[in-house]
């Protein structure tokens, strides 16, 4: 009998060549590929992720999932991947699902989150990026604000980006700050290559007072890649999360908080 099997994986992207399978390099779904196929005597794998990770990107909630006639339980899967994965990837659930369930295709949602940090951590160097000038936080929410709903997005859109179409839904999104970092968080039923990244590099430059808030409804209406700001730095952004109709979801748990 063959099952789909789902699983929500959180990881450190720092030591990572991205998610995608590269030769020669070690990446994530690379990883985990080796750890099920070890399980499973060998047998060929084939790993679908929602989201495809750029090099130094972190998460806390991706999904994936293979096919396997491995008749282990949910339980059994959980521990003996854990058991064989490197310690910057942990998969903190296990469930089998519909046959018709894929990763990337059935999602209906994706959260992302970007971390700024004031203050040079140590401890923080790798998971946010460091940024010591002040920014104009009640601009950058104004600015964010434009961007919501469905639009072309492809003024924050990485010229590597490989969608037929560059329009995409901005549901939710809000900027938090704390005491020694800003959170950006965003929601959208889709996402292009670099978005999130360009967008929050867009954000630091109306913070910074480089462009208005109200520029940012002429970026988007140019699509042009060069109007917009710089691509912020890969280790500041997070998977979230990502959701999917109710009835391939039942039973899913919430992923781990974001610190």
């Amino acid at each position: 009998m063959t099952r789909n099997v789902r699983l929500t994986i959180s990881y450190n992207g720092t030591p990572f060549h991205g998610w995608q399978v590269q030769p020669d390099v070690n990446t994530i779904q690379g990883t985990l590929i080796k750890v099920i196929e070890k399980i499973t005597s060998g047998k060929n794998v084939n790993l679908i992720g929602a989201g495809r990770t750029d090099a130094g990107v972190h998460a806390l909630g991706q999904v994936a999932n293979f096919k396997t006639e491995k008749t282990l339980t949910e339980k059994k899967w959980k521990a003996a991947l854990n058991g064989l994965l490197p310690p910057e990837i942990v998969v903190w659930k296990v469930e089998f699902v519909p046959d018709g369930f894929h990763s990337r295709y059935t999602a209906i949602d994706k959260t992302y989150a970007y971390h700024i940090g004031f203050q040079k951590s140590p401890f923080l160097f790798d998971r946010e990026w460091t940024f010591s000038r002040p920014l104009k936080l009640p601009a950058m929410k104004k600015a964010l604000s434009f961007l919501a709903g469905k639009h072309d997005f492809t003024s924050f859109a990485s010229s590597l980006s490989e969608s037929e179409t560059k329009i995409c839904h901005l549901k939710k999104y809000e900027i938090v700050q704390n005491r020694h970092s800003l959170i950006f968080r965003l929601t959208a039923n889709r996402f292009l290559t670099h978005m999130v990244r360009n967008i929050v590099g867009t954000l630091v430059e109306v913070g910074l007072g480089k462009i208005k808030p109200a520029e940012i409804k002429q970026i988007l209406e140019l699509k042009d890649r060069k109007k917009a700001g710089p691509t912020a730095p890969p280790h500041g952004l997070y998977l979230v999360e990502v959701k999917y109709r109710k009835r391939l979801s039942e039973g899913l748990a919430s992923p781990p908080p974001l610190a």
